[in-house]
């Protein structure tokens, strides 16, 4: 278990080599942190809350509360600041050469490299949370009403999973062979076999909300970030 009191951590995500935890907080901070615990860095602030953060080799991406999406360099360097309506992010992720995130009220789809909007697409329940599948062009979003709904490439809605209870799902992973989501409930995580919409079972361990969690690139550990101000890492 690894606590996070002075920086009140909201998201998180691994980095590529499965070594390090990436923060976000309250206060606009990204924090990295090793697997035992020990801080290793804080970059500079973001001026707001960090609500959301998404990685892979090539650098990572961070949304917050005031509705800024920004590009970094693996080093802390920012990139480019992308445009959106300046509702709060509450959902981001890389998949595909593109960069997705989504408010309450609409989906956004960048390109990668050059930044430039490639749809924005209204929802119909006011969007969470979304994870892009590791392997296909669609990605997943989670609704106030825990449902959860499937997106092509294109930002276009085609089918609905589960609606497993009435409490708002603040985050959502994808194992990395595609075939599991992880939806936070309450103070637990749903586990999903998503093709046959097959529940699993329920992680519980947390005293308070799970705000985010993230799925180690090999698939082996399962982090999970809580409003007890605590990260707990879980094996598969």
């Amino acid at each position: 278990m690894i606590e996070t009191p002075e920086h009140q951590a909201r998201s998180l995500c691994w980095s590529p080599n499965g070594q390090t935890l990436f923060t976000g907080g309250v206060e606009g901070k990204i924090c990295l942190w090793s697997r035992s615990g020990q801080l290793l860095r804080v970059l500079p602030s973001q001026g707001a809350w960090v609500s959301a953060i998404a990685i892979d080799q090539s650098g990572f991406v961070s949304a917050t509360r005031a509705g800024t999406v920004q590009r970094w360099s693996l080093g802390g360097r920012c990139l480019q600041t992308l445009q959106t309506e300046g509702l709060p992010i509450n959902g981001l992720t890389l998949g595909n050469d593109r960069i997705l995130a989504s408010d309450a009220q609409t989906l956004y789809i960048w390109d990668r490299t050059t930044g430039h909007r490639l749809s924005q697409s209204p929802a119909q329940e006011p969007l969470n949370a979304l994870a892009h599948h590791p392997t296909q062009p669609l990605c997943v979003t989670g609704d106030r009403a825990s449902k959860l709904t499937l997106w092509d490439a294109k930002g276009k809605n085609f089918d609905y999973l589960y609606n497993w209870s009435d409490r708002p799902t603040q985050a959502l992973a994808w194992s990395p062979d595609g075939e599991v989501i992880f939806q936070t409930c309450a103070s637990g995580v749903n586990v999903w076999y998503w093709r046959r919409a097959w529940f699993v079972h329920i992680l519980v361990g947390h005293r308070w909300a799970v705000t985010d969690l993230a799925v180690s690139r090999d698939g082996q550990t399962i982090a999970t970030l809580s409003e007890d101000k605590t990260i707990k890492l879980w094996s598969r």
